[in-house]
């Protein structure tokens, strides 16, 4: 499942983050994958391992995975910033790398970057079963939401809906309200 939004600081990565814990929470084997390989959002204790050393070499997943303080959820963290993200991305390395992942772990959960300005949410979404497309309570446009919808399916994406972030509380015209508050922030750090 890649987790993405049109632009920057809607989200995303606290999404991601919940969604991986809430399955993990539910006994599946989880890994986080940060694909953000322009703006990280998540650290492993060293930047020897990570997503980034992994497209440069044939080493297997499992070197590059670190626990974190929830039971079954791993995390392939982004490993150090590359001058070339898109071109990274666009070589059949990380095909192979989701499908090893995917063969070790029940869910695979990959926090994007932004679809919106640059190639690299296409390119991962083009290798994952579903996207799901973050989008912020009053911020986002709809023409800016269906630009970065139409750019997904481009890429041959199956997008399976939008997550709505950062709602205010207000009654409902149908008497009730869902809230959800996140307890972590962008930026979370897992080790």
């Amino acid at each position: 499942l890649l987790v993405t939004s049109a632009r920057a600081a809607e989200g995303k990565s606290s999404t991601a983050l919940a969604l991986a814990h809430n399955f993990a929470r539910l006994g599946k084997t989880v890994l986080l994958i940060d694909g953000d390989l322009r703006k990280p959002a998540f650290r492993s204790p060293s930047d020897q391992k990570g997503l980034t050393k992994l497209l440069t070499s044939d080493e297997p997943v499992a070197h590059h995975v670190t626990g974190t303080q929830y039971d079954k959820l791993w995390l392939l963290a982004c490993g150090p910033v590359p001058p070339n993200p898109a071109d990274l991305l666009s070589s059949g390395r990380f095909r192979a790398v989701v499908r090893e992942a995917m063969s070790q772990f029940e869910i695979v959960v990959i926090d994007a970057p932004p679809v919106l300005g640059l190639a690299d949410a296409p390119l991962l979404a083009s290798v994952a079963q579903d996207v799901a497309l973050v989008v912020e309570s009053g911020k986002t446009r709809t023409a800016t939401a269906l630009e970065a919808i139409n750019r997904l399916r481009a890429s041959g994406a199956t997008i399976l809906g939008a997550i709505l972030t950062k709602s205010a509380e207000e009654s409902s015209t149908y008497g009730y309200s869902y809230r959800y508050s996140s307890i972590e922030k962008d930026r979370t750090v897992i080790s």
